[in-house]
């Protein structure tokens, strides 16, 4: 018995004494945030829902309003609703798509520059939204269907 017993705990120990601390594959699904340091995945999300306004027009460019709700950009950031305002799109055959070199959000009115939002791209096909941008360093993903 203690041989058995001191075989499992010799197991175990090569298994937490493993060297490969490659992240587990993350498949993004709907409503997710995926945040990602140096090609690496550093933490994820679910349950978050995105959202936009209906297009408008601004000085003749067609803008939309992106909602970010419960958006976190580091895992111990507090998760907020931001607002991207005023981003030009351009209309698809089944939505819109946009990118921009950067764009500021808001949280409840005001602006937030520390966390502006660097090559902010996405797109709306009709049912699914999606949104890739850098901020203070991350990758951020964002794949779901606006609710």
């Amino acid at each position: 018995m203690k041989k058995l017993l001191f075989m499992a705990l010799a197991a175990f120990a090569l298994i937490s004494c493993s060297d490969d601390d490659t992240p587990e594959p993350f498949v993004q699904g709907d409503d997710t945030i995926a945040v990602y340091e140096d090609d690496r995945l550093v933490f994820y999300d679910y349950d978050v829902r995105w959202n936009h306004s209906q297009p408008y027009d601004v000085d003749g460019m067609t803008c939309i309003d992106l909602y970010m709700n419960k958006t976190r950009f580091v895992q111990n950031m507090p998760a907020l609703d931001m607002t991207v305002p005023a981003i030009p799109i351009r209309r698809t055959a089944a939505g819109f798509e946009f990118d921009l070199p950067q764009a500021v959000p808001a949280y409840r009115g005001q602006a937030m520059p520390r966390y502006t939002l660097f090559d902010l791209e996405g797109s709306f096909d009709g049912t699914r939204l999606r949104v890739e941008f850098e901020c203070i360093g991350y990758e951020v993903e964002y794949l779901g269907i606006p609710g």
